[in-house]
């Protein structure tokens, strides 16, 4: 018998997407799947939706709980969850129909621990259709060690720190759970589960589509506390690579130093005077500094964006510099293409 796949999926207020989601993933080639449908408390009617899902699938598990965010609805599924290996779904994202019959193909021809394919960015219109762009991507394979898929998730966005892209074993969850009441969870936690694994294997298909720019979506505006969030995620990231892998401190620095720096660029685009001032900026400024003087300027040069490298270079040398100069930097260099 093929190894069970568990597959959750977190759901609040997708009504309008719910189906596209859930058809896609009903439908995979890969059969011997346990769906885990958690919803957070939706207040629309996702929750008799689940439950008419369930009726005409015995794969279905359906969790009905007060709402606590994606983290806690994620951990929900992950405590009921009884397959070899975990897969993750947003409610309003669709996935190929191929997408667990490839990554469990790719984990068995390797012996993987994880393996992983592209996310594509996609679109709806106003049928509710999924617009894919156009892309020329060739087709490969590539098994990474730990050390080179750490690496990856920093700086090929389209590997990126999305658990939703990855086949997880389940062993590597073990008292692993996903922050509570956190955005950036997928930060905070792929790196963790990433250490544990002894083979990753990634398949340059873009097979997970991620629904971009709906309206409602958790991941288009950026309030105080994701910025502040987003700051413990990566930061928690940056500390435990340059403890435990030496050999990718430079780019474990500079994924902190773009990280951080594109934070202060948020919360003075946002005029965010009492975050600004407060003890978690302060507090990770110096921790930015450490990992700016690590890197010189070649390097600094070769992977940080013009307008980024003169903000990283100011803030560096005063914060008070770097905020009077900020609108000259925002509006003058960063928007001359």
């Amino acid at each position: 018998m093929e190894d069970l796949i568990s597959v959750i999926i977190p759901v609040y207020n997708v009504e309008k997407y719910i189906d596209t989601c859930l058809n896609s993933i009903i439908n995979q080639t890969y059969k011997n799947l346990e769906i885990i449908l958690v919803d957070d408390g939706s207040p629309d009617n996702c929750p008799q939706i689940l439950e008419d899902y369930a009726k005409k699938d015995s794969r279905i598990k359906v969790i009905h709980k007060k709402n606590g965010g994606l983290s806690s609805a994620r951990n929900a599924g992950m405590k009921i969850a009884t397959g070899k290996y975990i897969a993750f779904v947003d409610s309003d994202d669709s996935l190929n129909l191929n997408m667990y019959k490839r990554l469990h193909e790719l984990a068995i021809k390797y012996d993987a621990d994880m393996t992983m394919c592209q996310l594509l960015r996609v679109t709806m219109d106003s049928e509710n259709n999924i617009v894919y762009p156009k892309t020329n991507n060739e087709e490969k394979e590539e098994v990474m060690s730990v050390t080179e898929a750490l690496k990856a998730i920093m700086v090929n966005d389209n590997i990126g720190s999305y658990i939703v892209t990855k086949l997880v074993k389940r062993s590597l969850f073990d008292n692993i759970e996903f922050p509570d009441g956190k955005v950036y969870e997928d930060v905070a936690t792929v790196y963790k589960i990433l250490d544990r694994a002894k083979r990753v294997v990634f398949t340059s298909e873009e097979m997970y589509y991620y629904l971009y720019g709906r309206e409602g979506s958790i991941t288009g505006t950026f309030t105080e506390k994701k910025i502040c969030d987003s700051m413990e995620a990566y930061y928690g990231r940056y500390k435990f690579l340059v403890d435990n892998y030496p050999e990718i401190e430079k780019d474990a620095c500079l994924n902190w130093v773009k990280l951080y720096t594109s934070a202060m660029e948020k919360i003075n685009m946002n005029n965010y005077e009492e975050l600004w001032n407060s003890q978690v900026v302060l507090d990770n400024y110096e921790s930015f500094k450490v990992a700016f003087d690590k890197l010189d300027e070649k390097f600094l040069n070769q992977y940080l964006e013009p307008y980024r490298l003169i903000s990283a270079v100011l803030l560096r040398h005063s914060r008070d510099t770097y905020k009077d100069m900020f609108p000259v930097i925002y509006n003058k260099v960063k928007n001359a293409k």
